[in-house]
């Protein structure tokens, strides 16, 4: 280990080649070295680099690659959160906000989440470190470490699948997102007009107890009933249906009758997962369906947007310039299923442009 300046240290990235590799940001030199004792006790992890300010890190980060960044927001040197941009834009790291502020569902922590963090943890008085705290931190650090392992994106060109403009009716909109699709879906549904009023159907990838805050934070912005779907709800047009935690979202009955069915399998999947949802809206929607792939980190919902294409609906995929993470459109992207490859908003107008649902057309006749 050596030391560049006062408040960063550069540990050897090798020391141990199969742990994470954790970068950490946090002003106080006594919380980063409790948590370099914490994490020190598991093989799981190395911390590569402990830094006091956000600009140390980035330093660090431009030259060397890390698993996950831990991050403070209040700092003398600036606010955390300010400097998530930068981080994304430097690093494919995931952020693990880590802060007093940090409290579920308060303010700051739907302000990280929003802004691309993967996960917030509320940090504890200085001597309430150990045991339930160190526990939790170990979990949340594991399961960021498994979505990184198993969310590669292959490279590859991108090509685009023809559109069928013969084909311009849309009876539901399903939307699959994970890191940045929060904002994404913001821009989505601020484009979105009002006579697209078909059933919506939402996954994001999010800890459970976020949940209740996006339908409130959705159901303020839109026009139309947010819910967090249950199993046996009416899909109703005019309604946006999101994912609980308990289970993936899926579509049950036929006809008009159609119902919400939450499966509570997980098959090695996230808990709820965009794949399972499309493959659904794909059964019983067929060509009218539309899926929309927005920023995430990995490949959910590459499987269930094939389904939806072998079936005639389309497919629309966020770009890389607004994304936090070109992983999940990305994807689908480079294995032509993507019908367009556009910013949230311009998908939003497109399909407000392009499209007529089977309601306005009853009502035309």
């Amino acid at each position: 280990m050596h030391h560049d300046r006062q408040g960063f240290s550069d540990r050897n990235p090798e020391d141990n080649s199969e742990s994470l590799k954790i970068v950490l940001i946090d002003d106080s030199n006594v919380v980063r070295a409790v948590l370099e004792r914490i994490l020190s006790a598991s093989p799981k992890f190395t911390v590569v680099a402990s830094a006091a300010s956000a600009q140390d890190a980035m330093a660090y980060l431009a030259k060397n690659e890390a698993d996950i960044i831990i991050l403070d927001i209040e700092m003398p040197t600036g606010n955390g959160l300010d400097a998530m941009p930068e981080l994304l834009a430097i690093s494919d790291a995931r952020i693990l906000v880590l802060s007093s502020l940090a409290e579920p569902g308060g303010v700051a922590a739907v302000r990280a989440l929003t802004l691309g963090a993967c996960d917030t943890l509320a940090k504890p008085g200085r001597s309430s470190f150990g045991g339930q705290f160190a526990t939790i931190l170990h979990d949340k650090l594991v399961g960021l470490g498994r979505s990184v392992a198993r969310e590669l994106v292959p490279a590859g060109p991108v090509i685009m699948r023809d559109y069928d403009y013969s084909n311009n009716v849309v009876n539901c909109i399903a939307i699959g997102s994970s890191t940045g699709g929060i904002p994404a879906m913001q821009e989505f549904f601020a484009a979105l007009d009002a006579h697209i009023d078909v059933p919506i159907f939402l996954t994001q990838h999010l800890p459970a107890s976020f949940l209740p805050f996006l339908v409130s934070q959705l159901g303020e912005i839109v026009s139309r009933k947010v819910f967090l779907a249950q199993d046996g709800q009416r899909c109703e047009h005019g309604c946006i249906y999101i994912a609980p935690s308990s289970g993936h979202l899926q579509i049950a009955g036929s006809g008009k009758d159609k119902k919400i069915h939450i499966c509570p399998e997980t098959n090695g999947r996230y808990m709820p997962s965009v794949d399972p949802m499309f493959s659904s809206v794909a059964k019983h929607y067929g060509k009218n369906a539309i899926a929309i792939v927005l920023s995430g980190m990995g490949r959910d919902g590459l499987l269930g947007t094939e389904e939806i294409a072998e079936r005639g609906g389309h497919v629309y995929a966020q770009d890389p310039a607004s994304s936090v993470v070109w992983g999940m459109p990305g994807v689908v992207s480079r294995s032509g299923l993507a019908s367009a490859i556009l910013p949230p908003a311009d998908i939003g107008q497109h399909i407000s442009h392009h499209y007529v649902t089977s309601k306005s057309l009853e009502s035309a006749a």
